[in-house]
């Protein structure tokens, strides 16, 4: 079974690659470093550690909320509401990431891991004309409806860098509407740390549990569904969820960057688990793929709404290594979960499955040496 295969290629070691990140990472980069957490949203930059490469690790810690600017920022705030700036370049986050331009100008490669960092570091680029390329990974931007003035803005800027997409729908959507050149995106599945997200127990009579926080995840429905199976369910999310809670229902509140529910909590809480349910709206974004991955390469079965935006069919395959449900569809989410609480065989056999299919597909290894060939293109 392939594990974190370990990146190998002629891309410089010498050569300076900055990581930007939305936050979150420089207190965990010891423990990543040190295999104590997982690596999957450090996106590369721990493998390429670990090999050799010399990578900084940065974090952007800006506000989104007026009342927290300073002067400078309050002021490249009201370009971005007037629409001036492009997508989610919010005053602070530009005012931070012109900060960082020391930095910026000495890096060969620039790795923008949110779409308004890359815009941000895109206009310092523009500006400054700095040599390093700007690698963005890129999420949202195909399916939401901007003004005129704000795509215009975001195909321009998009085109001044090297954008990186977890999906052939976001990829194709992003080519469409922002007329990118087919060289200018993509596509690089994601991946998780399979040596962290591993359990070696299983117990069927477990709760249901469900992780994440996104906007498309579809609680509501969950909650419904929960209403009609006598079954323990936990959910963990920082989403105000608007239905009532069932008596059977957990929610603990947590998201990736509060940490109030540690990686190892959340490791345990899957190992615990009987089953995992990652309920979504329609949607053409790969939402739910980090938690889904996470639980199918811990063993669990997981069940996943059949969005447009699913992210692999070689890792998904239903009813071999993940059930899939029709979105916003109760009866079916239902039918699939007392299918799976009334089958421990199937359930140990879709999650052994699941494991194989993560440690050969979508592990972080595997991404690591993906966007070392795109460093090099």
């Amino acid at each position: 079974m392939m594990a974190n295969k370990q990146p190998e290629s002629d891309f410089s070691r010498s050569m300076k690659t900055v990581f930007l990140y939305r936050g979150g990472r420089e207190r965990r980069l010891p423990g990543a470093l040190a295999g104590t957490c997982p690596t999957e949203f450090f996106y590369g930059a721990i493998e390429l550690l670990n090999h050799g490469y010399d990578v900084d690790v940065v974090d952007i810690n800006y506000s989104q909320s007026s009342s927290d600017l300073g002067a400078a920022e309050k002021a490249l705030d009201l370009l971005f509401k007037a629409q001036f700036l492009p997508s989610r370049v919010y005053g602070s986050l530009m005012h931070r990431t012109w900060q960082l331009l020391p930095r910026l100008r000495a890096a060969d490669t620039i790795v923008a891991t949110t779409p308004g960092i890359a815009f941000a570091a895109a206009i310092l680029k523009s500006m400054y004309r700095f040599p390093g390329r700007i690698l963005a990974i890129q999420l949202g931007l195909a399916d939401y409806q901007f003004s005129r003035r704000r795509s215009l803005l975001n195909g321009y800027f998009l085109k001044r860098m090297h954008n990186i997409v977890y999906t052939e729908t976001e990829r194709r959507l992003m080519l469409e509407k922002y007329r990118l050149p087919a060289g200018d995106i993509v596509v690089n599945q994601f991946g998780v740390d399979t040596t962290f997200w591993q359990t070696d127990r299983y117990d069927h009579k477990g709760y249901i549990l469900a992780v994440g926080s996104d906007g498309m995840r579809d609680y509501e429905l969950l909650l419904q569904a929960a209403e009609k199976i006598q079954k323990r369910f936990i959910i963990v999310t920082s989403k105000t969820i608007d239905h009532s809670v069932p008596e059977n229902v957990e929610v603990i509140k947590s998201d990736w960057l509060s940490n109030s529910v540690s990686d190892e909590d959340i490791r345990g809480l899957y190992a615990g688990a009987s089953l995992v349910v990652t309920p979504l709206k329609r949607t053409t974004r790969p939402s739910g793929q980090s938690v889904s991955l996470q639980a199918m390469s811990c063993g669990r079965p997981v069940i996943i709404s059949e969005i447009e935006g699913l992210w692999s069919e070689k890792v998904l395959c239903d009813g071999v290594n993940v059930m899939l449900t029709r979105p916003e569809n109760l009866d079916a989410l239902v039918c699939k979960i007392n299918e799976l609480i009334s089958d421990e065989s199937k359930c140990l056999r879709i999650g052994n499955a699941a494991r194989k299919a993560v440690s050969m597909y979508a592990n972080t290894g595997s991404w690591a040496s993906r966007m070392i060939k795109i460093f090099e293109y």
